[in-house]
């Protein structure tokens, strides 16, 4: 959705996503959003992304340790030995 390219390129469309959700998720007034360069917000959302990217994939790791934990001491066996 977020692209990296000098501000003059960048589609107005995209700029007014980008506010609209800085105003959403931070209640930042449009004037202070437009103080800030838009480079940084794409920086700002780049970081957010990678936070969110480390925090599912660490998850998921949870997730399949807590898995093969479950699996691997349901699949104890006794054996019998007959005489």
């Amino acid at each position: 959705m977020y692209y990296f390219g000098s501000g003059a390129t960048v589609p107005a469309v995209s700029r007014k996503i980008v506010e609209t959700e800085l105003i959403e998720e931070y209640h930042w007034l449009p004037q202070d959003i437009a103080k800030i360069p838009y480079k940084r917000l794409q920086e700002h959302f780049l970081i957010k992304r990678q936070k969110n990217a480390n925090a599912a994939q660490k998850m998921q790791v949870q997730k399949f340790k807590a898995n093969a934990q479950s699996v691997g001491s349901g699949q104890r066996r006794t054996f019998v030995r007959e005489v």
